[in-house]
């Protein structure tokens, strides 16, 4: 594999989608992770393992990988952050929470921002949605459903409390 460059169609693809897919890495990335960071990880990834122009949809894998590697990277936080809470007293989380209403989102999986994310800001279908997470489309409406069910029980309390 290693390839090391970008061909010319690749480079005029990441350019095509590059605004939309740093979006939805903003969206989907935990919090600690930088979203051009993600996106760039991800690019490497991808081009190490041949030219996108070889994907049937180049789109859809990218968001794909977006996903899986938020998911790795939230993974990794959170071991890190049970490694802390066992030497130290006290809040583990509350230096990496977000600092503003949007920290709410920080709540929800990555995949389920993401479908979030695809459904309400991008208007994608459950089934244009299902192919590009390689899910069911079953599997992604009740992600969907229990995303906005958790948020709106997250509002409701903190509207509650404050």
């Amino acid at each position: 594999m290693g390839h090391s460059a970008a061909t010319a169609s690749d480079r005029e693809l990441i350019e095509k989608f590059y605004d939309r897919l740093r979006g939805f890495a903003a969206v989907t990335a935990p919090w600690h992770v930088e979203p051009d960071d993600l996106l760039h990880e991800v690019l490497v990834r991808a081009l190490s393992h041949g030219p996108l122009s070889r994907l049937e949809n180049p789109l859809a894998y990218l968001r794909r990988s977006i996903v899986n590697l938020s998911i790795d990277h939230a993974r990794q936080q959170e071991r890190r952050r049970s490694a802390r809470s066992d030497s130290a007293p006290g809040d583990p989380g509350a230096a990496d929470r977000y600092p503003s209403d949007l920290g709410i989102l920080s709540e929800l999986s990555p995949r389920a921002r993401a479908v979030v994310y695809l459904a309400e800001v991008e208007g994608y279908r459950y089934s244009e949605i299902s192919e590009m997470l390689n899910c069911k489309e079953s599997t992604a409406r009740v992600t969907a459903l229990r995303a906005r069910r958790r948020l709106r029980d997250l509002l409701s309390a903190e509207v509650a409390s404050g």
